[in-house]
């Protein structure tokens, strides 16, 4: 089952997305998902698909990757740094759908190596997690008021 989760972003064509699926047993749309309801939507699957086009540095990306869920990522500028390809997940260029077909199947086929690219996901993500954030921002306060 291939779940897509996510706001709609344009209207226009969301509508006609929704079209090209429809009768599709295999794909669920669910859209926007409460913060709170992320942890299961996480846990609950097998890869984590990444499409965008232009993008910063995806939260959603970090934090599939605290769950150690394995990747398939489009190669855009801010999501770059986060991916080793074949390492902790799998870069595509956007534009190649036969690439992204492919190493679909590579990652699909294979649960060895989904595990694998989780398990370095994992390990990534707290290398990226900044768990002292809150400290120091009121280490930069303290030092702002003297």
């Amino acid at each position: 089952m291939l779940t897509l989760v996510g706001p709609v972003a344009d209207e226009g064509y969301d509508k006609e997305f929704r079209d090209k699926i429809k009768g599709l047993d295999w794909i669920r749309y669910v859209g926007g998902v409460p913060i709170g309801n992320m942890e299961s939507v996480f846990l609950e699957s097998d890869v984590i698909l990444n499409c965008s086009h232009f993008e910063g540095e995806s939260n959603a990306i970090i934090e599939a990757m605290y769950y150690g869920r394995p990747l398939l990522v489009s190669k855009v500028n801010g999501d770059i740094p986060l991916i080793d390809d074949g390492v902790n997940g799998l870069l595509f260029e956007p534009e190649n759908e036969d690439l992204v077909s492919k190493k679909a199947e590579d990652m699909i086929s294979d649960r060895a190596f989904r595990e694998k690219l989780g398990q370095n996901a994992r390990k990534k993500s707290l290398q990226l997690i900044n768990t002292h954030e809150s400290e120091n921002y009121e280490n930069l306060y303290l030092l702002s008021i003297k």
